[in-house]
């Protein structure tokens, strides 16, 4: 019985856990709460992204909203997030700033302004972060990203479990902002230093040791989620540290697909925020990321080919998935008020399956085999458990 109870747990506890950004708004809980964070969808840019239209209409609504009910505090943070995500970032601050004013007017012990006072430094540092690299990320004016990293790093001091703790990679990326440029070879990793040093010489070991040694064995979930709910599904940075942590884990097909991804971000003429590199040409900061992959795998057409197949079916899935939100904006529905409409929005082409070792599967389905295998373990751990009080409350040998 110990034997088994002892197997169960260990399943439950080697399940993956699932990645968090830092923005607060209902796209995030919603995401949040539907499982769509997976490693593979995130690298391919298989998630919702939203036109224009669809936070302009959000405003539009929000605007008479609160002008009737202003102390409703989730209201700003989806007006903050909406101007965020069309690139108003002075409008977006403001927005906070009006959430401030109502926060102050709650009592100390209210229980409701703990977590709005966490959501509220986590959205407002965020938006300094993103003014900054919208304003041309001036290494001269540090000011924005100061500001920003000062609000999250207070977010997790109020929260540290917030977005299961995975906040921390944002503030990691900050950080490696705000370092002083090196005089050797380019850093490229939106990771501390140290951490960052040891992962340029990483060579892929299976058992996620170095993650565990350097205290960021759940990064791959942490990157990922910035990713799809933050600012970085097109950062060269962001990308090539996923590519990193994922070889470190020993993922080896994975991180081969962020490989990938990072030399299309390149290729489509992504810069990369590392002042060493900011101004290389395509070429150059090729030559880089060549000098740093490091792939085990045997079958390195057969990923290549499924990646091109995979991006070709991710991008017509996004664009039939623009147009039908765009012709429902049009007709004056939008998800907010008509959640009905995702019922029938257009799913597009399917990912293919990669044939990896004599094997042929869908690498995109680990997050659904995941899903699965962890509600299974979690259940026969609880009944497990059950089973073992009931003997000991009975007197048979446990």
């Amino acid at each position: 019985m110990r034997a088994l109870l002892t197997f169960a747990l260990m399943a439950l506890l080697l399940v993956p856990a699932i990645g968090r950004a830092c923005l607060w708004d209902r796209d995030t809980l919603a995401a949040e709460s539907d499982g769509r964070m997976d490693t593979i969808n995130a690298i391919l840019g298989r998630f919702d992204r939203f036109p224009p239209a669809f936070y302009e209409a959000r405003l539009k609504r929000l605007e008479r909203e609160l002008a009737t009910e202003p102390t409703r505090l989730d209201l700003w943070d989806d007006a903050g997030v909406a101007f965020d995500r069309l690139g108003r970032s002075a409008e977006a601050i403001a927005a906070m700033e009006a959430k401030r004013s109502q926060l102050d007017r709650l009592a100390p012990d209210d229980p409701v302004r703990k977590e709005h006072e966490y959501r509220y430094l986590a959205n407002l540092g965020t938006f300094h972060v993103h003014r900054w690299v919208k304003d041309g990320a001036d290494r001269t004016n540090l000011s924005d990203l100061q500001e920003g990293r000062r609000l999250i790093a207070a977010a997790i001091d109020l929260n540290p479990d917030a977005h299961f703790g995975r906040e921390r990679y944002q503030l990691f990326a900050i950080d490696w902002l705000l370092e002083p440029p090196g005089e050797e070879s380019p850093r490229m990793m939106t990771l501390p230093a140290e951490m960052a040093s040891e992962l340029q010489r990483v060579r892929a070991r299976g058992d996620n040791v170095m993650l565990k040694r350097l205290g960021i064995s759940d990064a791959p979930a942490g990157l990922t989620g910035l990713v799809v709910l933050g600012a970085g599904a097109e950062s060269v940075d962001l990308m090539h540290t996923l590519e990193r942590v994922l070889a470190a884990e020993g993922r080896s097909y994975v991180a081969e697909l962020a490989h990938l991804r990072t030399r299309e971000l390149i290729e489509a003429g992504r810069k990369s925020l590392d002042p060493v590199v900011s101004g290389f040409g395509p070429e150059e900061l090729l030559a880089v990321i060549e000098s740093r992959h490091y792939s085990p795998i045997e079958d390195q057409d057969e990923v290549k080919e499924w990646y091109a197949t995979a991006r070709k079916a991710t991008d017509e899935r996004q664009a039939a998935r623009m147009r039908y939100l765009e012709q429902m904006l049009a007709r004056g529905e939008h998800p907010d008020t008509h959640p009905a409409i995702w019922a029938k929005a257009p799913d597009g082409p399917p990912l293919p399956p990669m044939k990896v070792g004599g094997d042929s599967r869908n690498p995109a389905e680990s997050g659904g085999l995941v899903v699965a295998v962890s509600a299974i373990a979690g259940a026969v751990v609880l009944y497990l458990i059950s089973l073992f009080r009931r003997r000991r409350a009975n007197g048979a040998p446990a």
